[in-house]
């Protein structure tokens, strides 16, 4: 398979340590001195050469393990390509010259999100995807995005928020929300996947201040079933005993709200 060669003297000169990385899984960290004694931070220049189907990244490390405790860079090839460099210290700085510890070498790499869903609870709404790579000594490092829009078709499509979850607002009463993952695994981004839109439903809205004021926080009563109870605290800890004015949406039949000074809706 394809290799990645270095050598300890610059223009490819001195003794080489050649390390067939297809052989391996893609993302696999090779420790140099690990291959072969004497080559911890002896690297000064380096060949390295991509499948012939598809890109490939060398990622240099100056920690062992492939560990980004120091400094860490990577150099990319086209697919069936190569990269050469006849001094590592002219290209990649020279406090890089004999200080190369470990690599991975991303090739054929593919990362993907699927079955993307949200789920409701109290006032959050989290989402949930099923995380693929390709790859091996990876972490998810996938980015989010929320949107909120006024009915099923996407109209007024305004984005919310960038985290895994999303905290109700006032604004969510009979919205419709849409959670997006982009997956990443660290080195290589894949296609956005999203959800459908999906229904808040009718919410409840308390407030710390009389005239609908100060901090709040909003329940989709409608997502957790008829008479569930619902603990203020379990979802603001802060706000127990502390709602002074609040604001109620029904649904389309007779709805009631029910509240209580004790926990547990006792």
């Amino acid at each position: 398979g394809h290799t990645v060669t270095f050598y300890k003297d610059s223009s490819y000169g001195g003794s080489a340590l050649t390390v067939g990385y297809r052989r391996s899984t893609s993302g696999t960290c090779f420790n140099l001195s690990g291959l072969q004694s004497g080559w911890d931070n002896e690297a000064s220049s380096y060949k390295a050469y991509a499948p012939n189907g598809c890109t490939a990244t060398v990622w240099f490390y100056k920690a062992y393990n492939c560990s980004t405790s120091d400094d860490s860079t990577s150099r990319s090839m086209a697919t069936g390509g190569s990269d050469l460099l006849s001094s590592m210290s002219t290209t990649l700085g020279s406090s890089w010259n004999d200080r190369l510890s470990s690599i991975q070498v991303v090739y054929c790499d593919s990362v993907s999100a699927s079955d993307v869903s949200m789920s409701f609870s109290g006032n959050k709404v989290s989402g949930g995807y099923t995380f693929t790579t390709s790859s091996v000594d990876v972490s998810d490092s996938s980015s989010y995005v929320w949107y909120r829009a006024s009915d099923s078709s996407g109209t007024g499509k305004t984005q919310i928020g960038t985290s895994s979850s999303y905290t109700l607002d006032i604004y969510d009463e009979n919205a419709y929300l849409m959670f997006c993952v982009t997956p990443n695994n660290g080195t290589t981004t894949g296609s956005q996947v999203c959800t459908g839109w999906t229904s808040v439903g009718h919410t409840v809205t308390f407030y710390k201040d009389s005239g609908y004021s100060s901090t709040h926080l909003t329940l989709a009563y409608e997502k957790a079933g008829s008479g569930t109870c619902l603990n203020v605290y379990d979802y603001l800890s802060s706000f127990n005993d502390d709602a002074s004015s609040y604001k109620f949406y029904a649904t389309s039949s007779s709805t009631t709200l029910t509240l209580y000074k004790d926990g547990n809706c006792s």
